[in-house]
């Protein structure tokens, strides 16, 4: 019996002579081979056809889509694109971009940019790669604000938070810059949130706070003011900078404007 004519024949009737392009043959030497140049799906408009569009490559036709509506798309056994989690790789896998770079997660929560060779990274570019835009660089250890094309320098504006204290002698940074008023006379012996390194910028915009001066500080958090003990009474568009060590507070500038 001829299974490969008969088979054929088979699948042409059900199927329609349009739908096959090709043979499956089922015989004794190769168990199971299905022999197709194109396989075109939906017997009226053929409209996804899927073929052999190289060695060793299958291709879907101009304008067709893949859709994956449930499971995951596997590439040598492992998750590769799925539909709850999309791209998907490995712990030990990265993002390559062709022969530009790299995106690695050497732990949770870890990134790391690399260039293609992995031996280091040059710059971080937002919106754009002209002058119109900003970047960040590394070279070396260090990082710094450049033009989207390397040349130059870019600026990092800073928010500014609002501080108001109402009958309490301390408060807590949430920014760099902040603004400082208080609702009545009070006295600020501590400020909180500091980040060891980190220089605060104080706009006072009334006259009722006062910022103690703890020389020689053993309180954390308190404030050791330039000169002898003498507290710095608040004045409208003063402005004081200070400098976290990461237990208390130094002053660095002031300006009385």
């Amino acid at each position: 019996m001829n299974w490969k004519s008969s088979v054929t024949v088979a699948l042409a009737t059900l199927l329609g002579a349009s739908w096959l392009q090709g043979q499956m043959r089922i015989d004794g030497a190769v168990p199971t081979v299905l022999d197709i140049n194109t396989l075109r799906f939906d017997r009226a408009n053929k409209d996804v056809s899927l073929s052999r569009g190289a060695a060793n490559r299958l291709d879907l036709a101009t304008g067709d889509s893949l859709n994956l509506v449930s499971g995951a798309l596997q590439v040598a056994g492992s998750e590769a694109i799925s539909a709850s989690r999309l791209f998907f790789a490995s712990a030990a896998g990265q993002y390559t971009f062709d022969t530009r770079g790299r995106l690695k997660a050497s732990a949770d929560g870890v990134w790391e940019l690399y260039n293609d060779a992995e031996t280091g990274f040059t710059r971080l570019n937002f919106g754009g790669t002209t002058t119109s835009f900003p970047g960040l660089a590394r070279s070396a250890t260090a990082l710094s604000l450049v033009r989207a094309d390397g040349t130059g320098g870019a600026m990092l504006g800073h928010g500014v938070e609002a501080i108001t204290v109402d009958a309490d002698t301390t408060f807590a940074v949430t920014s760099d810059r902040i603004t400082l008023a208080c609702t009545g006379a009070e006295t600020i012996n501590t400020i909180t949130g500091g980040v060891a390194g980190m220089h605060v910028t104080i706009e006072q915009t009334d006259t009722e706070c006062t910022i103690a001066d703890d020389d020689n500080p053993t309180a954390a958090n308190a404030i050791d003011l330039t000169g002898t003990a003498t507290n710095d009474v608040g004045a409208v568009k003063k402005l004081i900078v200070l400098y976290y060590n990461g237990t208390d507070w130094w002053q660095v500038a002031e300006s009385d404007n």
